[in-house]
């Protein structure tokens, strides 16, 4: 499996937890209802060296890209953007992950 296959349902899921709500939702909310939605592979259920749930942590980093590039918005509460709700109709699976990367990644080099 790859990684994107095996992290965009949890990005996915992210998303469609904040579109769905009625409200910003806090990190802790969306993590408990993204896990309860989420099979969580093995590989992503241990804790890394930081002592931290690998796919909690991992879901951190990838919802920290989308806020990036203007899906999400984040602070005390995250809630998803226009463009967000947009990316979920326009990118079936994996798609949705490999996109967000590379619109981080052509950020991420245009600002250096």
């Amino acid at each position: 499996m790859s990684y994107a296959e095996l992290i965009e349902p949890f990005l996915r899921t992210t998303m469609e937890v904040l579109r769905d709500a009625d409200r910003p939702l806090a990190p802790r909310e969306v993590m408990e209802l993204v896990g309860e939605q989420v099979e969580i592979p093995r590989e992503l259920a241990v804790t890394n060296d930081s002592g931290q749930i690998r796919w909690q942590s991992q879901l951190g980093f990838r919802t920290g890209e989308a806020r990036a590039i203007g899906w999400l918005t984040k602070g005390g509460r995250w809630s998803i953007t226009e463009l967000g709700r947009r990316a979920l109709e326009d990118y079936p699976g994996t798609e949705l992950y490999l996109e967000m990367k590379h619109r981080y990644e052509s950020q991420r080099r245009a600002s250096h």
